[in-house]
């Protein structure tokens, strides 16, 4: 028997900007994403981290940004009083820099996957649960 529970994707800055400016496999992510098996989290750490980049945005990349933020509405945002609480554990795991408040979004238990592109810095026992954008784009 199927799970009705969609399954919680959390995507990194990193793949979240990709997703945002160009074509491949994290936009297809963001894509896959919102036809509707997964729910896509975010934090607000992540999103005031993706503001930073929009200043050095290519003009030519607006349009497909625009394009995919429209994909971001039905996000679920993690606030920084929930990750907070796992920001020392976190940091314990990864170091202390800015993949910890990723990670400690993670360990909330409000994620069931990670995507990154990064998955050498983000420790986890379970290699499930940490997946490159092809790696999630295969497993579903």
């Amino acid at each position: 028997m199927k799970s009705s529970r969609k399954k919680r994707v959390l995507l990194d800055t990193s793949t979240l900007f990709s997703s945002l400016g160009w074509t491949g496999a994290p936009f297809e992510v963001l894509l896959k994403i919102n036809e509707g098996d997964f729910k896509l989290v975010l934090t607000d750490y992540i999103l005031d981290e993706l503001s930073d980049h929009f200043k050095d945005f290519p003009p030519e990349r607006k349009k497909h940004a625009i394009k995919s933020l429209k994909l971001l509405k039905e996000a679920s945002v993690i606030e920084e009083k929930e990750w907070k609480k796992n920001l020392n554990r976190a940091g314990n795991l990864v170091g202390e820099n800015k993949d910890a408040p990723i990670m400690a979004a993670f360990l909330t238990n409000k994620v069931d996957v990670l995507v990154t592109s990064n998955t050498k810095d983000f420790p986890t026992e379970d290699k499930e649960k940490v997946q490159t954008p092809d790696e999630f784009l295969k497993k579903i």
